[in-house]
């Protein structure tokens, strides 16, 4: 067959194989144009494979090039004929040389160059071998992890905000923005995270281990705690792995303000206030995102009576109310009335006492006008919604509070001070400097908790027996029974791929020196950082389907109805932890996560400890590393304050600095296995840095750059910094799909051959280097002994040895887990 009507036949197969699928997706309405785009990448696909296979008919052999070499350097004084040198030809008798004996034949690049051009191509055995050795339980492992949800795109895209003179800089960054919104509208979702888990191995790991490390954590801790503070844990634990933004946030600490002041007020229903207060409260548990919030878009504004603003969007007011409910609900019996007087006292210094306007700050319009809110009797918003907005309805809300608050506590108020300090905790017993220092925010906001008015144990609480504790031990029980089966969902894949992997390294073992064995191990280790993935991944907790634990538990407390996926679960998980300390049901030290803005020096909100408990010497030494301060020199200080940004990461230095660490430990998975790939390929003859080595350092190091940007992105807020949060997302998609390429562009050159090339043999070769042309030589046996097995060996004992570590931590989990559903079956019984 001629080139020429090859390439013909080559043009026809593709036309006719692109014509058919695009006919197939035609009668698709809902995805016509993706179809269209669909069939022409297919096209451009085939085109590529069938053309770039069927151009070099007459494409290089090893064994002939051998020939040609040996025959070249052949003379009337050498021993052996070219055949024998080669172990290859009509005249050669098969067993002549075992394996570790055929002799070396070697030639110069520009010798291969000229006699051997062109490509390979890969024979049947030899990308079937690969293929169902380990691409397939590679696939089969990558299916099982968790990609998240999202029923809206419209949660993945960045909104462009306005501006009176944009510059040339905010000018690109609009149509970078509108070039990665429309990425995220078009590809699916589960396309779009599984290219992440590829292109950014190291985060999905980073966060796959952090999702079990709260389990740990909470779990270690679960039975030290009682009632309130054991639900709130297991609450953190079964919904991880929902996203917990800003939405979320303000709805949660409402509900607990909400529910836990009717549960604490239930005995005093008589009294004819507490009725009052009592329905306020069902209202504000009605819509938890009402409260105590701040639109994004507007600027919101509340005074007290002396016109110092108390509150404006301020999470610390939030958790003060928040952790004055909670000492209420776990108060004894003969405090609790003292307790009650404090969550009132709080809640009402953070509530504002009139407020004044909405909009920009040079309005002086006033905030509440009955014309602008036509539908007052209509909430804009019910449970479960995410979104912050201030209409009619919450600030009608937010003064019945109030004057319900300030009717209850009018005996105890002195009138002509205001709310700041005439509303003072009684459990704040510090100096008046102190405290005034404290609100000019000298010193940190932090509640210091009075021991002795919690319960010990034995006193019941007004949360035990409550119907809000039932609620949320029937749904945490449903949420735990709902997890997915651990030997069901991992145990056959996994064994797929031990079963794969023993086959490669026999066959490795018996066919010592060959070279497409030692490529085809190359790639299996290479692959082996998806094993660590796919068991880390299915050994926390939170594995059910997001929709049933806020199924469970939508009654009690509101969920998001987003699923994290894993390369942002490590975020996710630390929001979660901080959460947990905020509303104090965990002292901080005990989470072990911490928030970047609790690393700055000036803000020590959360992050005193409790002077009257000793500290072990463990958490002695961690918290002594986790507060180790970079030491900047005063002029890069100087120099990087001129920008609110670099100022901002100065300030987190530290802190980044750690989760850094975290992250870098996330890819020392993916790098260890990149660096094993790359020195078997490196030693298979030609020794060198060849395409396929190359490859597989060039994913390691994108890996570690993807990583540290997308550790960058976590300090970005699209709302500060939008720019700058715009080119970091667009470079990180970038890289993700620069990985994507290389890892998957990399396995399909080798499968079809074109690596099997003179100048893929060692990259950046002179025209006199040697290469190898003869196989199963001295060397190639000696370094498959050396080299090739034992790496694969190490390499496979450290992917097999942090499996272990993360199904030890499963079973860890798991045992307590059993204990606390035994636990939650007798609790629901004697209720």
């Amino acid at each position: 067959m001629s080139r020429s009507s090859v390439e013909r036949w080559g043009t026809m197969v593709t036309h006719t194989v692109g014509k058919s699928l695009y006919l197939t997706n035609w009668n698709s309405s809902r995805s016509q144009r993706l179809s269209q785009s669909a069939s022409v990448i297919i096209r451009l696909l085939l085109a590529l494979v069938v053309l770039g296979s069927f151009t070099n008919v007459s494409a290089i052999d090893s064994r002939i090039c051998c020939l040609k070499a040996a025959r070249a350097a052949y003379t009337k004084d050498s021993k052996l004929l070219p055949w024998e040198s080669c172990a290859f030809g009509a005249s050669y008798t098969e067993g002549t040389y075992k394996r570790g004996e055929v002799p070396e034949v070697t030639t110069t690049v520009a010798f291969c160059r000229e006699h051997c051009p062109g490509v390979r191509l890969s024979s049947l055995e030899e990308w079937l071998l690969l293929l169902t050795s380990w691409v397939l339980p590679a696939i089969a492992l990558l299916i099982i992890c968790s990609t998240g949800e999202s029923k809206e795109k419209k949660d993945k895209i960045v909104a462009t905000p306005a501006r009176d003179k944009p510059g040339p800089l905010f000018k690109l960054s609009i149509v970078i923005n509108y070039t990665t919104n429309m990425i995220y509208r078009l590809v699916p979702n589960f396309i779009i995270e599984l290219a992440a888990i590829l292109g950014d191995p190291a985060s999905a790991i980073r966060g796959a281990f952090s999702e079990i490390a709260l389990d740990v954590r909470v779990v270690y801790s679960l039975y030290q705690q009682e009632g309130f503070d054991m639900m709130m844990r297991a609450l953190a634990m079964v919904a991880g792995q929902t996203k917990f933004d800003e939405g979320v946030k303000i709805a949660l600490v409402n509900t607990l303000i909400a529910k836990g002041l009717l549960v604490a007020t239930e005995a005093s229903q008589g009294d004819g206030k507490i009725s009052t207060l009592r329905a306020c409260l069902s209202r504000l548990e009605e819509m938890p995102g009402s409260l105590l919030q701040q639109d994004p878009d507007k600027t919101v504004r509340f005074k007290s009576r002396k016109g110092s603003p108390t509150l404006e969007g301020n999470d610390v007011g939030r958790y003060e109310a928040a952790q004055a409910v909670r000492r209420a609900l776990v108060c004894s019996e003969e405090n609790r009335k003292t307790a009650l007087t404090e969550s009132f006292r709080t809640l009402l210094k953070v509530l504002c006492q009139h407020p004044v306007e909405v909009g920009q700050p040079k309005d002086k319009e006033p905030m509440f006008k009955p014309e602008q809110y036509p539908n007052l009797d209509d909430p804009e918003k019910g449970r479960g919604s995410s979104k912050v907005t201030i209409t009619a309805l919450d600030i009608r809300l937010h003064q019945d509070l109030q004057k319900v608050l300030e009717s209850i506590l009018e005996p105890e108020m002195e009138m002509g001070e205001s709310n700041s300090q005439a509303i003072r905790p009684v459990y704040d017993h510090r100096p008046q400097s102190e405290i005034i220092a404290t609100e000019k925010g000298m010193i940190g906001v932090a509640t210091r908790e009075v021991d002795s008015e919690e319960s010990n144990g034995n006193d019941p609480t007004p949360f035990e027996g409550s119907e809000w504790a039932k609620g949320l031990k029937v749904g945490i029980k449903m949420s735990i029974k709902g997890r997915v089966d651990f030997m069901k969902a991992l145990v056959v894949p996994v064994i797929l791929s031990l079963v794969a992997t023993a086959g490669s390294f026999y066959n490795a073992y018996t066919e010592l020196g060959d070279n497409g064995t030692a490529h085809s191990l190359a790639y299996g280790v290479w692959y082996s950082w998806i094993i660590i993935l796919a068991v880390a991944s299915n050994c926390y907790i939170a594995t059910a389907n997001p929709g049933l634990p806020r199924m469970a538990l939508n009654q009690q407390v509101v969920l998001s109805e987003i699923t994290v996926p894993l390369r942002e679960r490590a975020h996710n998980t630390r929001k979660w932890s901080q959460w947990l300390i905020d509303i104090g049901c965990t002292k901080v030290g005990e989470a072990g996560e911490q928030r970047a803005e609790d690393w700055n020096p000036s803000n020590t909100h959360g992050i005193e400890e409790d002077s009257q408990q000793p500290i072990s010497k463990y958490r002695r030494f961690f918290s002594r590393f986790k507060k180790l301060k970079l030491l900047v020199p005063a002029r890069i200080r100087k120099f990087l304050g001129s920008s609110s940004l670099l100022e901002r990461t100065v300030t987190t230095l530290d802190f980044g600095l750690h989760l850094l660490f975290k992250q870098f430990l996330g890819w020392i998975c993916v790098g260890f296995t990149c660096c094993c790939a790359a020195i078997i390929s490196y030693t298979t003859p030609t020794v060198g840095l060849g395409c396929r080595s190359f490859n597989h350092m060039l994913y390691g190091v994108c890996t570690l750059a993807i990583a540290a940007i997308a550790v960058y992105r976590e300090f970005l807020n699209p709302q500060n910094h939008w720019t700058s949060f715009v080119f970091a997302r667009a470079i990180y998609m970038f890289g993700i799909c620069l990985n994507v390429f290389i890892l998957l562009g990399g396995t399909l050159f080798h499968l079809i051959g074109l690596y099997r090339t003179c100048l893929c043999s060692v990259l950046g070769a002179k025209a006199d280097f040697l290469l190898q042309m003869s196989v199963n030589t001295a060397l190639a046996v000696g370094n498959a002994k050396k080299y090739w097995l034992p790496i694969g060996y190490v390499d496979f004992g450290f992917v097999w040895i942090i499996c272990c570590v993360a199904v030890a931590c499963r079973g860890y989990i798991h045992y307590h887990i059993k204990m606390f559903e035994r636990r939650l079956d007798d609790e629901i019984q004697d209720d």
